[in-house]
């Protein structure tokens, strides 16, 4: 403890003969704290692997650490030390102390530090996207992902998911009119015909030798809400 000796392996170390400090072979320690150049603090964080239920409602649950300093203004935290884990192919940051709750796209326990967090739609047709006139008989289906998961199932059970379907086909008056047709109640799968209600349009092939469906996806995700859309065209053989 004092000014640093001079030694071979704090040759490569920014530190001049006049600083002072503590070097020792062996340090056992339970607390760590380091600041960076601006004295903020840096967190530390703790690896813990493969995120498992079980691990997190054991006596070494997965940790959010902070310290709160209580000011006139009110209350500032700092944070001290956060765990992170390996869940569905992504690194996830614990976001709330001691929590139970699994890593996914939408948890306000966990927060997503690798991996891809933008959301999309893809659309997939029952058949080829090439058709004959007059044989058109279609299921057109949509599946939301957070990246390169699968989130359809958690994104329609919200009540406050909003689905909208158009159809561009150049003809627009028909296109004003035209609805979508569900598949058993999902508001991500729909029907399509040779009709004007629900399908391509009675002209098409005729007249409209392309169609284009859009979908478009309104969810929640804690307090804002974000949009997903995907355009499926074909053309008549």
């Amino acid at each position: 403890i004092g000014r640093f000796p001079r030694t071979k392996a704090l040759e490569k170390l920014p530190i001049s003969e006049n600083e002072t400090g503590v070097m020792a072979q062996t340090v056992i320690a339970e607390k760590f704290y380091q600041l960076d150049h601006n004295g903020d603090v840096i967190p530390s964080k703790v690896d813990r692997g493969i995120w498992s239920l079980e691990t997190a409602q054991s006596g070494a649950p997965y940790r959010f650490v902070q310290h709160e300093l209580s000011k006139p203004s009110g209350s500032e935290y700092t944070l001290l030390e956060q765990h992170t884990v390996y869940h569905l192919g992504c690194k996830w940051g614990c976001l709330s102390d001691r929590t139970t709750d699994e890593p996914k796209w939408n948890s306000p326990s966990w927060g997503l530090l690798e991996g891809d967090s933008r959301y999309s739609l893809q659309l997939s047709l029952s058949g080829g996207e090439a058709f004959v006139i007059g044989g058109v008989d279609e299921v057109i289906s949509g599946r939301v992902f957070y990246g390169t998961i699968d989130i359809t199932d958690d994104v329609m059970a919200d009540d406050a998911t909003e689905v909208e379907w158009f159809r561009n086909s150049g003809n627009v008056p028909a296109d004003n009119l035209w609805t979508p047709e569900y598949v058993d109640g999902n508001r991500l799968a729909i029907h399509i015909d040779n009709g004007n209600q629900h399908g391509v349009g009675s002209d098409f092939g005729f007249v409209s030798k392309s169609v284009i469906f859009t979908c478009r996806v309104f969810f929640p995700v804690n307090g804002r809400l974000e949009e997903v859309d995907k355009n499926l065209g074909f053309d008549i053989v």
